[in-house]
């Protein structure tokens, strides 16, 4: 069977780093003006605790062409997927109740969502418990750990390793 031929979201952006310390980029400048371009692009569900900050990453994120699905905890995540499967998880890894890794573990563990790409957001100080965490993400199947607050080149760059439009 032929794999049809596919084009990463943001393919200038692919060599930028997400290293939030070489990353200047302000987190209310857009990346690029015109990212997105025919038909809808992909759809991402953001999961963070701080819904404040959830409603400006997703505001930012669909300025770029995102349809950006939010839940503030496992729970509401788990309604969302109800509804749709979307075409990756932004999870933060800290937030009380559930937090972020059992989240990523009860994903992996239904068919339906075992496959599905993930980027774990964490403000979690640099040291052990960090290292330890993203190792973890990371063995599970996280394509990124990206520190938060994240930017949004940061975010763009991370869903264009991730996904592809046809």
């Amino acid at each position: 069977m032929a794999t049809p031929t596919t084009t990463p979201i943001t393919s200038e952006l692919d060599s930028s780093p997400t290293d939030a310390t070489s990353d200047s980029a302000d987190l209310a400048q857009p990346v690029q003006p015109a990212l997105h371009h025919g038909p809808p692009g992909p759809s991402v569900l953001l999961v963070d605790d701080n819904a404040e900050l959830s409603e400006l990453t997703a505001a930012l994120l669909e300025e770029q062409g995102i349809t950006v699905w939010t839940a503030e905890g496992a729970d509401s995540a788990a309604e969302r997927l109800a509804d749709g499967r979307p075409d990756a998880v932004i999870v933060d890894l800290v937030m009380p109740g559930v937090h972020g890794l059992q989240l990523l573990i009860d994903l992996r563990g239904h068919p339906e969502c075992a496959e599905l790409p993930a980027i774990i957001i964490s403000a979690l100080p640099p040291g052990e418990t960090r290292d330890r965490a993203e190792a973890l993400v990371r063995a599970m199947g996280s394509a990124d750990f990206i520190d938060k607050p994240a930017t949004t080149r940061q975010l763009i760059v991370a869903l264009g390793r991730l996904l592809t439009v046809e």
